[in-house]
């Protein structure tokens, strides 16, 4: 990438003119509170309709170093790599990176590349160290602020680079079949003898009873909602899908804990409220309100364990 050698301008904070030079290059903009990567305003919307020039204006003079969110998929025309170390970058360069721009983030690099015009979700360690921000996500923007302090810029700035098509390998590693196919059972009413172990399961942990109608509402919702959250997994097994190449986030899909999550890297797991939080990067009411727009809401009855309440349960 020749052209990265010239070095562009830095920000040091985002202004109403770099969000505005971003509006006019197409993308959906949302604000995000200072110095962080979570909205500061309902952002679903944006996803189907690009805020106004007015909008932009109103969000600038209401927080003047509100950070600047860009909605990607198809709304900015955009998918970025993200490559959140210095491994992952040299990884990609190696697999070939074609002069696009990009944006310096905190600890890594912003890859754009131009929307495909089929539905790309989000990819989350798809290889390690790399994610990818698509349909259902968004990005920090040039001009922003990370919470360690450093400055989001641009290294491969418009006027100088276009943005590109993705590269052959990205499209091959997106769309790579999960490595083992397991079709789930038919569920089977419970034999006295496991209904006895439930119940002793549940005197001695003072767990609730899950039960099999669980599995019935998870596989209508929890599927689907994984593959726009995650992609596909890399290994399917009857207890639990596991996403990345090594496998190294699981998520359960049997009736026990459906949507219960850990991450062996990072050692941090919970719910599905949870999971949604850590992989769009936002904070907990708006990932609730993304996992509820995809289950039909939250049950306003209380007391009763339903398949809602269990996938929002043991977060962390």
């Amino acid at each position: 990438m020749n052209a990265a050698e010239q070095e562009p301008p830095n920000t040091p904070t985002s202004d109403c003119p770099t969000w505005l030079a971003l509006y006019d290059m197409g993308f959906s903009l949302i604000p995000l509170k200072p110095r962080e990567k979570t909205p500061l305003t309902g952002w679903r919307a944006y996803q189907n309709r690009r805020a106004s020039r007015s909008d932009i204006e109103a969000w600038y003079k209401a927080t003047p170093n509100a950070n600047i969110g860009i909605v990607t998929g198809a709304i900015s025309g955009l998918v970025v790599l993200d490559l959140d170390s210095a491994d992952a970058i040299a990884e990609a360069e190696r697999r070939g990176l074609p002069d696009t721009l990009m944006v310096r983030s905190g600890k890594g690099r912003h890859v754009y590349f131009r929307h495909p015009g089929c539905r790309t979700t989000n990819r989350a360690g798809f290889l390690p160290g790399m994610d990818i921000r698509g349909d259902g996500g968004y990005i920090v923007g040039p001009g922003s602020i990370h919470p360690s302090g450093a400055l989001y810029a641009w290294e491969n700035p418009p006027g100088l680079f276009e943005i590109a098509e993705m590269p052959d390998w990205l499209i091959a590693a997106l769309n790579a079949e999960p490595a083992t196919e397991v079709a789930r059972p038919e569920l089977r009413p419970p034999s006295r003898a496991s209904a006895a172990g439930r119940k002793q399961s549940k005197a001695t942990t003072g767990l609730p009873d899950t039960g099999s109608t669980i599995t019935c509402a998870v596989d209508e919702g929890l599927s689907r909602l994984l593959d726009e959250l995650l992609g596909k997994p890399s290994v399917k097994t009857v207890r639990e899908w596991r996403y990345r190449s090594k496998g190294s986030l699981s998520v359960r899909v049997d009736s026990v804990k459906p949507g219960q999550w850990y991450d062996h890297e990072a050692g941090r797991g919970g719910g599905l409220v949870a999971l949604a939080a850590y992989i769009l990067g936002c904070d907990h009411a708006s990932a609730r309100d993304w996992v509820a727009e995809r289950i039909g809401g939250w049950p306003s009855a209380k007391g009763a364990q339903s398949a809602h309440e269990l996938l929002i349960s043991t977060e962390s």
